[in-house]
């Protein structure tokens, strides 16, 4: 009788132990992928805190060349004359970050 209690048990064991490995093997794959989708975000969040970094300096910029006249220039026509630099580096910076 002992010895088939003890088979019972071990039995009974291996089928906790097998429940437990599936069950890490699951937690481990969901970590994995809870990393990569964190890490993701983390991108899309400095994407996007980049892209406020240049409307904000963008906008500064604006309001610089509002209040400037510059040689007899309205500031409309300055603002213009930054704009298309402005453009034109953005166009470079997307160049060089493409080569990349």
């Amino acid at each position: 009788m002992q010895e088939q209690d003890l088979l019972i048990r071990m039995e009974n064991l291996e089928k906790k132990i097998h429940l437990l490995l599936r069950d890490y093997n699951y937690v481990k794959e969901a970590l994995v992928k809870a990393k990569e989708e964190n890490k993701q975000l983390k991108d899309v969040i400095e994407e996007q805190n980049k892209r406020i970094s240049d409307a904000n300096y963008r906008s500064k910029i604006d309001r610089m060349v509002e209040n400037l006249e510059v040689n007899g220039q309205n500031s409309e026509d300055l603002k213009r004359a930054i704009d298309e630099y402005i453009q034109k580096i953005d166009e470079c910076i997307l160049q060089l970050s493409n080569s990349l």
